[in-house]
């Protein structure tokens, strides 16, 4: 997401003597690799919050550290050429419609968006949706 407007001074003074600014915000723009779409200001006012953006990153931290084996299982719902010389794959984001694996190589990196079945409405459903997942990848060969 890109947004563009303009830095002002916010009114208020911190305790540290910096100047407190803020963006008053003139256009949105939520771009994807295949695309790039504008964002009504309206709407992103009045945008919910992601349910799962309190909880993404000890969610990520724990599946790295405790689930790898499923983390691997997740990758082989790839295509077998994007898996090809991949040294690490680690989860790099966690929101209400999927989970995106970042696939590292030697030189490079590249990620890999793996959306849901469905979106997750609230953050207990989250384990229901990544068992769904790997029981998909379950049908897949596992990555080597």
């Amino acid at each position: 997401m890109t947004l563009s407007g303009w830095l002002t001074r916010s009114g208020r003074a911190p305790a540290n003597g910096d100047v407190d600014r803020r963006l008053d915000t003139a256009r949105v723009t939520l771009a994807t690799r295949e695309t790039a779409q504008a964002v009504g200001l309206d709407e992103l006012v009045l945008a919910a919050p992601d349910p799962l953006a309190v909880d993404e990153g000890s969610l990520l931290t724990h599946l790295a550290d405790a689930h790898q084996d499923a983390v691997l299982r997740l990758a082989g719902l790839a295509d077998p050429w994007l898996l090809r010389g991949a040294v690490r794959v680690l989860p790099l984001a966690l929101d209400r419609h999927g989970i995106t694996l970042r696939c590292e190589y030697a030189h490079n990196q590249r990620d890999l968006r793996l959306p849901f079945p469905r979106p997750v409405h609230e953050a207990s459903l989250i384990a229901r949706q990544l068992e769904m997942l790997l029981t998909t990848a379950a049908a897949h060969p596992a990555p080597s």
